[in-house]
């Protein structure tokens, strides 16, 4: 029988660890190569938000036909989706903002020692979509 166990023994003649050989460079950096681009294309799959997730749209964002703001309840639905509109044409709250404006909120502000109604943060908090 022939003897083949010198088929497994590794034979290192520039005595360089075998770690830093030049073979297992190359094939370290192929499987970091390979897991950046694995990386990258993970998130390019991600689905990406077109809206800045610091900013505050408001409530007329709610207001088109297929959110809140259909004319008539819809029909066979949990929700009526026609909230924006009732909010617009039956709640006096959505003038809240508007009578920071008028004469009587100028004088409450003065009272209070508050430059304006309008700005100050006492009244933005229940006479607005404060954020």
């Amino acid at each position: 029988m022939t003897d083949l166990s010198f088929l497994n023994k590794r034979v290192r003649l520039d005595k360089t660890p075998l770690f830093l050989s030049s073979r297992a460079l190359i094939a370290r950096a192929a499987v970091a190569a390979l897991l950046i681009m694995g990386s990258a294309q993970a998130r390019a799959q991600e689905p990406q938000s077109s809206i800045d997730s610091d900013i505050h749209l408001g409530v007329q964002t709610c207001a088109g036909s297929t959110c809140h703001g259909s004319v008539e309840p819809w029909i066979k639905s949990n929700v009526p989706q026609n909230e924006y509109v009732t909010w617009q044409r039956k709640d006096k709250h959505h003038k809240a903002y508007s009578v920071l404006l008028n004469e009587e909120s100028k004088r409450i502000a003065r009272n209070l020692g508050l430059a304006e109604a309008h700005t100050a943060e006492e009244c933005l908090i229940c006479h607005s979509d404060y954020v």
